[in-house]
């Protein structure tokens, strides 16, 4: 299977959803610094559906602010700008995430983007909100599975489930895996380079050309695994990257907790 032939399959999936318009706005004002939060607020206002989820999900014991918010703005103004992004990739992304992928796709995604900004954060990073986007987007390539062969997908999860290893099961069963799905995803979607660079490194970030964030990602996606057992990760990898996560099954742990909780109140943002 030819890079070319992988670009077709992409492009005739008849059910290939567009990335949602938020969105594509989210991530421009990741990457654009001239961006300003007064323009994403007046975009994301402009739909009242998106805007009362996410103001319910400020308003939950999530961030246990002291009084009520009633505006995307006031929220910005309290929680910042990374915050607030990181709700509206959350809330925007779960309908195509779930309704394409299943329910273990959707949380594995949320659970790694919580994972990506918590590490971005111990490790000292300054954008672990653009992390967060890295590791909720990292796995779409599994999307064009499904949406291609259904069939050849589950059997990809039944192979799995008896211990092969998933980029090897994805090869078998399609002649490539997630990681160049999701590489040429990224690029049909146009969506920043570090994005894509994530999505097609995530297994394998010390060939990223950007190794660093990359890594992040590796890191997150091996601590939200399941079943989580040792080695928790690849000695070459974190040799080659030159980090260390210190107290892994600690840090799991405040990861998930931090995860099932923001899963529970997503669902329940979503409720009428």
């Amino acid at each position: 299977m030819t890079i070319k032939d992988v670009r077709e399959i992409i492009q005739n999936l008849k059910d290939l959803p567009a990335m949602p318009n938020v969105v594509v706005i989210a991530l421009e004002v990741i990457k654009n610094p001239n961006s300003s939060a007064k323009q994403l607020a007046n975009t994301i206002e402009n739909d009242h559906a998106i805007t009362s989820s996410i103001l319910k999900i400020v308003n939950s014991s999530y961030f246990g602010l002291a009084n009520q918010v009633t505006s995307i703005d006031k929220a910005i103004t309290l929680l910042g700008f990374g915050e607030i992004k990181n709700i509206i990739l959350s809330f925007a992304m779960k309908p195509m995430i779930s309704t394409q992928g299943g329910k273990n796709i959707w949380e594995h995604s949320l659970k790694t983007a919580i994972a990506s900004e918590v590490l971005a954060k111990k490790l000292g990073k300054d954008n672990s909100d653009e992390c967060f986007a890295l590791g909720l987007l990292h796995d779409m390539g599994k999307l064009v599975f499904m949406l291609y062969n259904t069939q050849a997908a589950n059997e990809v999860l039944k192979m799995v489930s008896k211990g092969v290893d998933i980029l090897l099961a994805e090869r078998m069963a399609f002649g490539f895996d997630h990681t160049i799905a999701g590489y040429e995803l990224a690029a049909h979607w146009r969506l920043p380079k570090l994005i894509q660079q994530a999505m097609k490194y995530h297994h394998r970030p010390q060939m990223s050309e950007q190794p660093e964030n990359v890594g992040i990602v590796y890191f997150a996606n091996q601590l939200v695994k399941e079943p989580f057992k040792k080695p928790y990760f690849d000695i070459e990898i974190t040799s080659k990257l030159r980090m260390t996560i210190n107290n892994p099954e600690e840090i799991r742990e405040e990861i998930l907790e931090k995860a099932d909780l923001l899963l529970k109140i997503i669902e329940k943002a979503e409720m009428p």
